[in-house]
């Protein structure tokens, strides 16, 4: 699956059918993200709610992007961005700092992680 994702022309000249692996990905991601979904409604409030989503999926790629899609490296993406939020609940709650500043720091470590992996060769 890795290697139709990226080199999907060189898979299908090694023989791997790599339109049947991206459809196999697809789904299975789309079937995950749906049961994810599906116990955030039926487990906690047993009903649909209007804006019920937080888009941890957005999160999600960021949290990937920042982490150069390497566990390790996602994992401790992850860990910035859970301090980051939870560092700017706790200073909104003590003292006068806005929680849009993590979007700002968001944002920032976004384009310096992004524009530094586009510049490599």
């Amino acid at each position: 699956m890795e290697a139709t994702g990226l080199q999907p022309a060189f898979a299908e000249y090694m023989g791997i059918r790599s339109d049947r692996y991206l459809l196999i990905s697809l789904l299975g991601s789309g079937a995950i993200a749906g049961l994810a979904g599906g116990m955030a409604i039926l487990g906690i409030t047993h009903a649909y709610e209007t804006g019920f989503s937080p888009q941890y999926g957005f999160l999600g790629i960021t949290v990937a992007l920042i982490g150069r899609l390497q566990p390790i490296g996602i994992v401790l993406a992850a860990l910035l961005y859970s301090s980051l939020i939870e560092g700017a609940t706790v200073m909104q709650s003590t003292s006068d700092v806005p929680f849009a500043l993590v979007f700002v720091l968001q944002g920032i470590l976004i384009l310096l992680i992004t524009s530094r992996r586009f510049g490599e060769k």
